[in-house]
């Protein structure tokens, strides 16, 4: 994450926070590194993080209305 955190915008940062609210994981096509000393292994994924209530939501009032 210290790399990320170097380079990333306040809005990629704002959208990784909020990760960990998310309660979708998908693994298409994983890359995964697995350590020999170690009883495990770090999977890439994705994670769906929606923006609706937050201060990234794309929708307006008059998008709401028009529902």
């Amino acid at each position: 994450m210290r790399c990320f955190h170097q380079r990333a915008s306040e809005r990629d940062k704002q959208i990784a926070a909020l990760m960990g609210s998310s309660d979708e994981l998908e693994n298409d096509w994983a890359i995964l590194s697995e350590a020999e000393e170690c009883n495990g292994a770090w999977v890439l994924a994705w994670s769906w993080v929606p923006f609706e209530g937050t201060p990234l939501d794309k929708n307006t009032e008059e998008d709401e209305d028009e529902e």
